[in-house]
């Protein structure tokens, strides 16, 4: 029988958080909002990768900035950081991600993407009691799984680039996630870390600064007891941006119609919005 030590969860619920540092409530006008010295820095960035961009919504303000400021607008290093991940694209073949057969995946660790929050900004959810990692570490699926979550990613990503093109001004995207049932042995185990680790990995290299925020409901005492632990270490703006709401429905129903309308969100998540 596996044996699940306090370092690995630790580890799976650290990683987990770690992955929304660049995640912050901001409106699309502040995304874009650039002081003359910032300007020059983005008009010398596109100088050096203009060349290596082959798709028109990569030659945007808003998608060259994302790399700028994930390194504090040091040209040089955000040249690197975007270099490297259009050779993942590459490798990873990434433009054609959604056209493979994902029938497997989709029965065993569903997510949908529909319906969009007061901003307009879309919205995916995912309920975490479907997706049994353990079972895809013992099925030695973990590689495969890791590939949906890109593409989960990529789709929601490439849902605002959609909007954008219809003359939406919208820029990132936001997440809604149901953790009833969330527990050590199915979620955080030794086995499961891998996929956390390598999560965290391919959104700061690939969709760094896609997420506006990411939102937790029907939060188990187990969860919440693992987050009071670990929150002296967690960054302050990602407190502020993430929120974890508890069982208590009339209170997370009271947050959630702040942002989000009820005709945008399924009955799960206190909606009337049909799957």
């Amino acid at each position: 029988m596996e044996k699940f030590t306090g370092t690995s969860v630790f580890c799976a619920i650290t990683v987990l958080l770690a992955s929304i540092n660049y995640v912050s409530a901001i409106s699309a006008a502040e995304d874009v909002t650039l002081s003359p010295e910032q300007r020059m820095m983005l008009d010398k960035f596109r100088e050096m990768v203009s060349s290596k961009l082959e798709q028109d919504f990569m030659k945007e303000d808003i998608y060259l900035l994302r790399w700028l400021r994930a390194k504090e607008y040091d040209v040089n290093q955000a040249v690197k950081l975007l270099n490297e991940n259009l050779l993942w694209r590459k490798e990873k073949k990434m433009d054609t991600i959604h056209q493979e057969d994902w029938s497997d995946m989709v029965k065993d660790y569903p997510y949908h993407i529909g319906g969009f929050d007061k901003e307009g900004r879309p919205l995916g959810t995912v309920s975490i009691r479907d997706w049994d990692i353990r079972r895809a570490a013992l099925q030695g699926k973990l590689p495969r799984l890791q590939r949906y979550m890109d593409k989960l990613m990529d789709e929601i990503s490439m849902k605002v680039v959609s909007l954008r093109n219809e003359g939406k001004n919208v820029t990132r995207w936001v997440l809604l996630t149901n953790v009833e049932g969330f527990n050590i042995v199915q979620h955080a185990c030794s086995s499961c870390t891998p996929l956390w680790v390598n999560f965290l990995k391919s959104y700061e290299l690939h969709f760094v600064s896609q997420a506006d925020s990411i939102i937790a409901i029907n939060a188990p005492e187990t969860f919440n007891l693992l987050l009071r632990i670990l929150k002296p270490s967690i960054p302050a703006a990602s407190q502020e941006a993430v929120k974890i709401l508890g069982t208590n429905k009339k209170a997370w129903m009271a947050n959630l119609d702040e942002i989000i309308s009820k005709d945008q969100r399924t009955k799960e998540y206190g909606g009337t919005r049909e799957s």
